[in-house]
């Protein structure tokens, strides 16, 4: 395995580990039902992107992406002071789709960087890209 299809399979890794935690820290504030259960399908098309990179790496003993966790916390209390005086469907939408877009810019940028990688991998990382942009289309409509 090369190192540009690593590099992308850790950033597949990193960018849904985040949705995940996102999606987690989000769900005790939510309201709506519809809404929890578009939130909830995200979590479970996250989960089989990260599982798969993860896969990927594994096959190949590679170091797979390690979260920081200070990170985690940062998210977490960063979405806690987001949905503290508005915790409306509308906004914390507005905060998933804010995500997504970082997700897509971070991933479009590792491609431009890694041109040479597994065709393959490579195509998992746009399936992730358009899986994003489907999860914004269909969040747009609880704005």
């Amino acid at each position: 395995m090369k190192n540009q299809d690593q590099v992308i399979l850790r950033e597949i890794q990193k960018n849904t580990h985040m949705g995940l935690e996102a999606i987690d820290a989000l769900m005790p504030r939510v309201r709506d039902e519809h809404f929890a259960r578009e939130l909830a399908k995200e979590s479970m098309m996250y989960g089989n992107y990260y599982e798969k990179a993860t896969n990927e790496l594994l096959k190949e003993e590679k170091r797979l992406y390690k979260d920081v966790k200070g990170k985690d916390m940062m998210l977490r209390m960063g979405i806690w002071m987001q949905t503290f005086k508005d915790s409306s469907t509308s906004h914390m939408a507005e905060l998933m789709i804010q995500g997504a877009n970082r997700g897509i810019t971070d991933m479009y940028k590792i491609l431009n960087h890694n041109k040479h990688a597994n065709g393959n991998i490579s195509a998992m990382a746009k399936e992730l890209m358009d899986m994003e942009e489907k999860t914004i289309t269909k969040l747009r409509d609880y704005l």
